[in-house]
């Protein structure tokens, strides 16, 4: 049985190119401060649906599985929470960074 994980919302808004397959898109997080972190990412990765390609229409919706780290803020409506996109899949934004405060609400954990 594959664990389950956490799924970071994203938006996907391009498509960068066929190669390698199955393809390569760009993908934003808007994070809990307002930053927006941009992702260059196999479509696989983001697209949880599968209707990702060269000819979609974007902006379309797409979700970066992730790990919860910590819930500085604590539970409530307003959460925050710190997520790590490391694991499991080791996807990082255009700089690097891995680890990104959230809202909870940008979060949904996904049964398998």
């Amino acid at each position: 049985m594959r664990p389950s994980y956490p799924h970071l919302h994203c938006e996907i808004t391009r498509w960068i190119d066929d190669e390698p397959q199955p393809g390569i898109v760009e993908a934003v997080v808007v994070d809990a401060t307002d930053r927006t972190w941009r992702f260059v990412e196999k479509v696989a990765i983001v697209d949880q649906t599968g209707d990702a390609g060269p000819t979609t229409s974007y902006p379309c919706p797409g979700a970066i599985r992730c790990e919860i780290v910590d819930s500085p803020s604590g539970p409530g409506p307003d959460a925050v929470l710190l997520v790590t996109t490391a694991r499991p899949d080791g996807v990082e934004a255009v700089d690097g960074r891995t680890d990104f405060l959230v809202r909870a609400s940008q979060v949904t954990q996904v049964a398998v």
